[in-house]
């Protein structure tokens, strides 16, 4: 006989919730991480903040495989991490997670296992990195994707009203 274990000591609820949408047809995970900080959740972030964000949260950074764009920074591959606990994680996502964090759809989401452990290595809040123009200066479809997603798991924050905040 097998038990299925639902607890979830590691990340918060919003975490666990986004998690449970990968794998739709397992039992629903509670959080047992009641610990609040303020700035718990997913929230996503524009590639021309990032510098500003890592500063301030030190989170730590993940990537799909070293393919992935990161800039200047360093990350570790999503795959190395599993096991690993960090309070805040950023995510260098891919474009099919990106299709996935729009959607809702797993099947979408490309890599479930991977992007299921990027997101569940943090305990307090988790954050997908994207590109919002090209080097051309055009919109890119990523930042379509972003800009259409529902607010249901997400809190959209913007640099003025964070700044506000803060100070």
């Amino acid at each position: 006989v097998i038990e299925e274990k639902t607890d979830c000591h590691r990340c918060n609820q919003t975490i666990c919730d986004l998690a449970d949408l990968l794998y739709p047809a397992l039992p629903k995970t509670t959080s047992k991480n009641t610990i609040t900080t303020g700035h718990d959740g997913i929230f996503l972030i524009k590639s021309d903040e990032l510098d500003e964000y890592i500063k301030q949260h030190q989170p730590f950074l993940l990537r799909y495989d070293k393919r992935t764009k990161t800039g200047e920074h360093t990350a570790l591959n999503i795959g190395l991490s599993k096991g690993r606990t960090y309070d805040r994680v950023l995510v260098f996502p891919t474009k099919n997670m990106l299709q996935f964090i729009k959607t809702k759809d797993h099947t979408k989401a490309g890599d479930v296992s991977k992007l299921y452990v990027a997101i569940t290595r943090a305990k307090e809040h988790c954050v997908l990195s994207y590109a919002s123009r090209g080097y051309t200066g055009n919109e890119l479809e990523v930042a379509h994707i972003i800009r259409d997603l529902p607010e249901v798991h997400f809190v959209r924050e913007y640099k003025e009203d964070t700044e506000k905040t803060l100070l």
